[in-house]
């Protein structure tokens, strides 16, 4: 049984995701064959440049991927069919998101085009909030739905042992143009999950950047499921999906004891200088598991780390337990600067002394604090972005971050965009957060980028000079010069 795993990796980003190194080392312990199909760096992904958008707006830091061995490539249909020719895969299976669909689609065609025996398998987030639209989609055998890891393994079985595919939970179908739904599994027990396995990635993705430097860098999972329903994100249908089971989805974590174990190993085998936690809100869990986890990573690891929670999350007792154990960055969104307008469209009800109250814990113990904006999502005025731009000048977080709204599948936004025609029902995403996707109707396109190109130097301009970072908005040579000599003074 031979699996080749598809790395959907659009970005301009080095980066070993968690969820396919953890695949392989499950399929490679059960002797299942695999091999890494790796995208990253070809010239043909249209996302390629989107980080160029980001860096020119001053929200991430230029970074020089050369000095690492990376190329631009070019040929990738051809070197995906050649890879699939000589491999012989039985099963080709792709981790998706809403932004790499498209192309897991174009590749999925492109095997079944040339190789018709071969089955394919589509998983991810998006799959199970978008998955009544992706089983129509007929060059796709199988798609996943919720958790995959021990779905895709009784697949492998079954087709190795010839055995009915049509009875595996999580894994659904379309069967003469049927959606079949063959149920949900338990959601797994998270210390159950082997260590994630990077042998076969390129070396050049042992490394990620931080502020501009590249440091050798594992990102890490150390709970499943938030606990809050943001409009603007899919964790509430996910929950509310496994309810439709009969499975009541809880926010859930490793030990302690099983992650530092994890990030033990991966320090010693490759050497690490920083470690990334990817959990949407990483506080959701007890002191008491903090405590544990701080001692524990202080005396096994002791590498510097960043996290993302909510500014309600945070007491002087676990700002200071997060700085003794290594934590030197905490982002935390902001998301927008009017309280009604964050509470009616983003059901965020956090009020802004709440907001800049937890900023000032982070700061008060010497780490970082970050800050989430949104920008462009429906309704929002001038007014309502500049408010945002003046919660940001009042919290003074130490850095900030930016996204023009992505209308994701299955978030109550895109529900209202598509009720109010600002958003076609089978459209797609497109462009990373850096370029308007909503038709807006109070601000023009050409508005939202400006401001979005100007958010940072807005935010550290003396306010006196606003009405000159107002001229750097608009849409002319001039503007342009303007706005990159204000970068070049205030954000250099």
């Amino acid at each position: 049984m031979k699996v080749l795993i598809v790395m959907l990796n659009e970005r301009k980003r080095t980066v070993i995701p968690p969820n396919l190194a953890i695949l392989i080392a499950i399929l490679k312990q059960n002797r299942i064959e695999t091999k890494l199909f790796d995208t990253s760096f070809y010239i043909e992904n249209e996302r390629l440049n989107a980080e160029d958008a980001n860096e020119d707006a001053g929200i991430f830091k230029e970074t020089d991927y050369s000095t690492i061995g990376v190329k631009i490539k070019s040929g990738l249909n051809k070197d995906f069919l050649k890879t699939i020719k000589d491999y012989a895969p039985d099963l080709v299976a792709f981790g998706v998101d809403s932004f790499t669909f498209k192309s897991a689609v174009r590749f999925c065609r492109l095997t079944k085009q040339k190789f018709k025996n071969i089955k394919t398998i589509v998983g991810g987030i998006h799959v199970s909030l978008d998955y009544e639209n992706i089983f129509k989609e007929k060059s796709i055998d199988f798609f996943c739905v919720g958790e995959g890891e021990q779905a895709l393994l009784e697949l492998c079985k079954k087709i190795e042992n010839k055995e009915a595919l049509t009875n595996i939970k999580n894994i659904w179908f379309n069967q003469n143009g049927k959606l079949i739904q063959t149920g949900l599994r338990q959601p797994i027990n998270l210390d159950s999950l082997p260590i994630p396995d990077w042998k076969e990635f390129a070396e050049y993705h042992q490394y990620s950047p931080w502020r501009g430097k590249l440091l050798k860098m594992a990102l890490a999972e150390f709970s499943r499921v938030c606990p809050f329903s943001c409009a603007y994100c899919g964790n509430k249908i996910m929950v509310e999906l496994y309810a439709k089971h009969g499975i009541k989805l809880m926010p859930r974590h490793k030990s302690p004891k099983k992650f530092v174990e994890e990030l033990k190993f991966l320090k010693q085998k490759y050497a690490l200088e920083m470690i990334a936690i990817l959990d949407g809100t990483f506080l959701v869990f007890p002191d008491s598991v903090l405590e544990e986890l701080s001692k524990l990573y202080k005396k096994e690891i002791n590498l510097p780390f960043y996290i993302t929670t909510t500014a309600s999350s945070i007491t002087l007792k676990r700002a200071k337990l997060l700085k003794k154990m290594g934590c030197i960055c905490i982002n935390m969104g902001i998301e927008n600067g009017d309280f009604e307008y964050r509470k009616k469209y983003f059901n965020r009800p956090w009020s802004d002394e709440n907001l800049k109250n937890g900023f000032d814990l982070v700061k008060s113990v010497g780490i970082e604090a970050r800050a989430y904006n949104i920008i462009g999502a429906p309704f929002e005025t001038r007014e309502t972005i500049m408010k945002t731009i003046k919660l940001n000048r009042e919290i003074k977080p130490d850095s900030s971050s930016l996204a023009i709204f992505i209308p994701f599948p299955g978030c109550k936004l895109r529900e209202l965009c598509i009720e109010k025609g600002l958003f076609g029902k089978n459209e797609l995403i497109k462009g990373d957060g850096t370029v308007p996707i909503i038709k807006s109707e109070t601000l023009t396109n050409e508005e939202i980028m400006g401001l979005f190109k100007n958010f940072m130097i807005y935010l550290k301009v003396p306010e006196e000079l606003f009405p000159i970072v107002r001229l750097a908005e608009e849409k002319n040579e001039f503007s342009d010069r303007l706005r990159k000599t204000l970068k070049k003074i205030y954000l250099d």
